[in-house]
């Protein structure tokens, strides 16, 4: 910057896109955390269905409750219908993963562009980050330069990208589970003892495939929970050292 008074509006300028960018990121964020807890719950109903279908479609004794008319059909109709309803709001919850994700990655996008002194002659932003301006590598608050700042910022915005590839997946294959044949229920209708026996193991292993598959919603792998507690540590006590 050429003066020092330049330097003070630069700085104003930059506090005030990375206070933007750290209130967009809280918001989705939270919009996050809600949306993935409502996609845990809904598909642990779909899975759940899915299993006691298993039962209910195979021949699981009823006792008592066989000599009821269409009991079993009923049974049927029911899981199915609330499985269906339970993946609806999966998809939901997923799409306002995507909602939540594109907010965040829109507030980091404005703050990749370079920071213009809203004071100066002409004051228009540069549309494309790879516009060539002069940015000063003075720190925005106390310590770090805008530099680091986008890095940290950034690093975050691929941390949720990854997961929610994750999560994307994860729907497809309880959408599987619902609408395909890829997953078969058919542990239980083998007609002799060998082939139950291998019916019976296949059926141990996919309840720990769609145990696997909630635990990995659940976990968030692609989220480093240390590291987001540390940039956002980091970008906070910058703030308030100033």
């Amino acid at each position: 910057m050429s003066t020092p008074v330049a330097l003070r509006n630069w700085r104003t300028a930059a506090q005030r896109q990375v206070s933007a960018t750290l209130r967009a990121q809280k918001t989705a964020l939270e919009d996050w955390q809600a949306a993935s807890t409502e996609g845990r719950q809904a598909a642990t109903e779909v899975v759940n269905a899915f299993l006691n279908l298993g039962l209910v479609e195979g021949g699981l004794d009823l006792g008592v409750l066989s000599a009821l008319p269409n009991v079993q059909e009923c049974a049927v109709l029911k899981l199915r219908l609330q499985q269906r309803r339970a993946l609806e709001r999966v998809v939901k919850a997923t799409k306002q993963l995507e909602a939540s994700y594109g907010s965040f990655s829109k507030a980091v996008e404005a703050l990749e562009l370079p920071i213009i002194d809203q004071t100066s002659p002409s004051p228009s932003r540069p549309s494309s980050p790879m516009t060539s301006v002069h940015e000063p590598a003075a720190p925005v608050y106390n310590c770090l330069n805008i530099g680091t700042l986008r890095g940290l910022f950034r690093e975050l915005l691929e941390m949720y990208h990854a997961e929610l590839r994750t999560k994307t997946r994860l729907t497809e294959e309880f959408v599987c589970l619902v609408h395909s044949e890829k997953y078969s229920r058919n542990a239980n209708t083998a007609k002799d003892t060998a082939q139950k026996g291998k019916e019976a193991k296949s059926g141990a292993d996919l309840r720990g495939v769609l145990e696997t598959y909630l635990a990995t919603w659940l976990l968030e792998p692609r989220i480093d929970n240390s590291r987001l507690v540390e940039i956002k540590s980091l970008i906070e006590k910058e703030m308030k050292l100033l």
